[in-house]
């Protein structure tokens, strides 16, 4: 039984590759695939990949790799959607992993094997790129070699040319020439943390017993926890509203997908008809809720828009291939992270749910490449609830939970071992 189990997971195990390699094929032509196989210096022995990192801006955009040896590599530019591809010869990638944000020109990254002695690092673009330059850092102390390349913005015309043109060899990349390191991080180098405060505008959400209303006590708690975020200097916290104005769903997950946002958390506080349901709750989305009360507050929630006089639109079909599906996939996995680590933040600090997390179809949670969770701080419908709601002492104590929730995901997420600099 054990060897038919073993037997069935390496036979998956080989489609996955094969699908993978047929889904998305190497462009390189013959002379860099043979200079790839027979370059003496890969031959030698595997090049170790330590980590990855882009700073900068949509001005100029720096990817950095860490390895212990300078490779050749060849470029690849794809466009429908706009993609760079670098492809290396005997990699191995010992610590890092992809993020899931982007910086300036670059919308995000992957990268692994696609062949045997063949490694590939996707870069996803926000529109045409040109490669201003390239170069090695040698390595200097205990700073391991850095293979360095500066994007610019270019036409569609320039970039077009520029895939028709391939490469038709193995570059090897040249020495690092004064002023070519960047000078600041600047606040694009941090990652990015959407807080949406639900509702708002024509949309008043739900409404206490006392007159309070579900928008105020949203937009009160996300500019407090975008100040304690701020203040600590380790993410760039943006909110999808800054007053009281009305959003729809779709235009909510936009505004996180734009700023490459390494999370999205919506921020709710509901009713229900049961007087005695009271706590915060963390949602993820699942298509299938976990409970009763959680497919109502989810069907509740994604009436917004119905409730706006807005149109319901279907979402547009995304491209399902097997790098998306992984890319979605990430996403899920992560904003399950995320939740366990903010419901053990918030429980030390606030009065939880029985139920603490759970899963529900919030169309809020529905953006594929940002780990995305919804907070219900409490129910309005609850008297005690609704007194802590209004309450800026306990505001302050559940902001900073949620603030160091944050933080800890966000610095585990990041490519492991490595700085956010050169």
């Amino acid at each position: 039984m054990l060897l038919a189990a073993m037997l069935k997971n390496a036979i998956s195990l080989a489609l996955f590759l094969a699908i993978a390699v047929a889904s998305f094929p190497v462009i390189a032509p013959a002379g860099a695939q043979g200079a790839m196989e027979d370059s003496k210096a890969g031959a030698a022995a595997n090049i170790n990949v330590y980590g990855m990192r882009l700073v900068g801006d949509q001005r100029r955009t720096r990817f950095v790799i860490d390895l212990d040896t300078p490779p050749e590599y060849a470029i690849l530019h794809l466009s429908n959607p706009y993609r760079l591809v670098i492809d290396l010869p005997l990699v191995t990638f010992t610590a890092p992993r992809a993020q899931t944000y982007g910086r300036g020109l670059i919308a995000g990254y992957r990268f692994g094997l696609i062949a045997p002695k063949k490694a590939r690092i996707v870069l996803d673009l926000i529109g045409p790129i040109a490669i201003a330059k390239t170069f090695v850092l040698p390595a200097a102390g205990e700073q391991p070699v850095r293979l360095v390349f500066d994007f610019v913005g270019t036409s569609a015309e320039a970039f077009a040319a520029a895939a028709a043109a391939g490469n038709p060899s193995m570059a090897k990349p040249g020495r690092a020439q004064k002023g070519d390191r960047l000078q600041s991080r600047g606040p694009g180098s941090r990652p990015v943390v959407v807080i949406d405060p639900g509702h708002g505008g024509i949309d008043s959400g739900a409404a206490g017993t006392k007159g309070i209303l579900e928008k105020n006590v949203t937009l009160e708690f996300a500019r407090d926890l975008a100040a304690i975020l701020r203040a600590g200097g380790r993410v760039d916290p943006v909110l999808t509203r800054q007053g009281d104005v009305f959003l729809s769903l779709r235009q909510r997950i936009a505004i996180a997908r734009e700023n490459h946002a390494a999370l999205l958390i919506s921020v709710h506080a509901d009713t229900v008809p049961e007087e005695y349901v009271r706590g915060a709750t963390v949602y993820t989305l699942s298509e299938r809720a976990s409970d009763s009360l959680s497919a109502a507050l989810a069907a509740r929630e994604n009436r917004s828009d119905i409730l706006a006089g807005l149109e319901i639109e279907d979402q547009p079909d995304e491209v399902a291939d097997i790098l998306f599906d992984l890319v979605r996939r990430e996403s899920r996995n992560l904003s399950l992270r995320f939740a366990k680590g903010l419901v053990k933040d918030l429980g030390a600090a606030v009065k939880l749910n029985t139920s603490p997390w759970r899963r529900a179809a919030f169309q809020v949670l529905k953006a594929p490449d940002v780990p995305s969770v919804l907070l219900e701080l409490g129910f309005l419908s609850n008297k005690f609830d609704e007194q802590l709601l209004r309450s800026s002492t306990w505001r302050k104590r559940s902001t900073e939970a949620v603030a160091r929730a944050i933080e800890l995901f966000v610095g585990d997420a990041a490519p492991s071992g490595v700085k956010n600099d050169l």
